[in-house]
């Protein structure tokens, strides 16, 4: 039996301990077929315990998903709530942001002047 050593923990693993499942989308785009329906099996560089252990950052997970983060390490209720409203109103100004630059770009574009 072939062992392996993490990239990560830098432990030496037997080889089962790296073999992973692609997504349907890595599968695709992998062997460039859009059409493929089986997800491909791959060796993976880390074992499976340091590649569960990826966290995404707070910005790039769903509010769901950050309050469960949160409840789940123990974090006071009033200051998830107040995570949650702030991280909601950051949200709120960006794409106000974007709208506005969005009008202004199709108001150049149609020649539209500002009623003021």
């Amino acid at each position: 039996m072939e062992s392996i050593i993490c990239s990560v923990c830098k432990t030496t693993k037997p080889r089962k301990d790296f073999k992973r499942t692609a997504t349907l989308a890595q599968t695709k785009a992998w062997l460039r077929n859009p059409l493929a329906s089986k997800r491909m099996t791959y060796i993976g560089k880390e074992c499976n315990d340091c590649h569960k252990q990826t966290k995404r950052k707070q910005h790039q997970i769903t509010p769901a998903e950050l309050r469960k983060r949160l409840i789940n390490e123990g974090v006071n209720l009033l200051k998830i709530e107040a995570t949650l409203a702030r991280r909601k109103a950051l949200v709120t100004k960006k794409k106000s942001a974007v709208a506005r630059r969005m009008m202004r770009a199709r108001h150049a574009l149609t020649g539209v002047k500002k009623n003021s």
